[in-house]
Formats: C-alpha cells, structure tokens, sequence
C-alpha cells in the first residue's frame, strides 16, 4: 500500500529516466516499469541479498534493458552526472546514519527541474518536519510533504 502511494507520487511518464535508492526485494521497480515503457529504471541498493531477489523479480526487465540495478550506497551513487528525470526511495531515510548526505546525492543525480520522492512509516509526531527539514537542507526547492495511513512522502525538486 505504501509503495503504491509512494510510486503514485512520481507522476511518471513512459520516457523517464528514474531512479530508485533502496530497491530491496523489487517490487516498486516492477510497479514503476508498467508505466515507464520507453525509459529506463535503475536501482541502486546496499545489499547483495536484495540483488538477488530484486534481479529475479525483474529477470524480463534487466534482460531487456528496461531496468538496471547495482550494488551501491545511498550516500555514494554510482551515476557520475546528473542522469535522471525522478528519483525516489521508500523506507530507507529512517536507517540512514545521514539522512541529508543521500539526500543531497538523489538531488546530484536529478536533472535541473527533477523530482525527487521520499516514502517511509511515520516514526513518531515529529516525522514530518523532519524529513521536511532534511529535504530542504539536502537543497530541495519547492517541498511538499504530505501523509497517508501512518506513511509521509516529501516530494522535491531540483
């Protein structure tokens, strides 16, 4: 249900180039490839493990080149230039060690004018302002967050 909401944040086009930090096990990056059908979804994610699953999930995907995942780090994004039209991530900010560090890096990869999209459970009554605050630190411009059954989104643009 979160990911669906989050997903829906995105207002994804069937040419974006998207991203998205913290793919885990796939699923968001197979909902996001049923309507981006002319572009390309990357995933990046710390964890071989989820590699595994994720790269079985979207075995059709990564074989057609729809789809590209990698082994990496939130705060370290294997993308030398800014590449991509959206980024998101869902429930990976309140692991974070630096929230702002990743996202300062989803904001180096975006392209001028990109959005970026961050989902995870509300942690508590401050969780909103936070990662608000967070966004707007990271360099975010234009930032809404907005909330759903114990979930917050942010959404910001570059």
């Amino acid at each position: 249900m979160r990911r669906a909401w989050v997903v829906s944040r995105l207002d994804l086009q069937a040419a974006d180039y998207i991203l998205e930090v913290g793919y885990g096990s796939g699923t968001a990056i197979t909902a996001v490839a049923e309507k981006v059908t002319a572009g390309v979804i990357f995933g990046v994610d710390h964890s071989e493990e989820m590699f595994h699953h994720a790269a079985k999930r979207n075995k059709k995907l990564t074989d057609s080149g729809r789809v590209q995942i990698h082994v990496g780090s939130a705060t370290k994004l294997p993308f030398a230039f800014p590449y991509f039209d959206k980024v998101f991530s869902i429930d990976v900010a309140q692991y974070e060690k630096d929230p702002v560090a990743g996202f300062k890096e989803m904001r180096r990869v975006l392209r001028d004018g990109g959005l970026a999209v961050v989902g995870m459970e509300t942690q508590g009554p401050r969780t909103e302002g936070k990662l608000e605050a967070n966004f707007r630190e990271a360099g975010f411009a234009d930032v809404v967050t907005q909330t759903y059954e114990g979930a917050v989104a942010v959404a910001g643009w570059k």
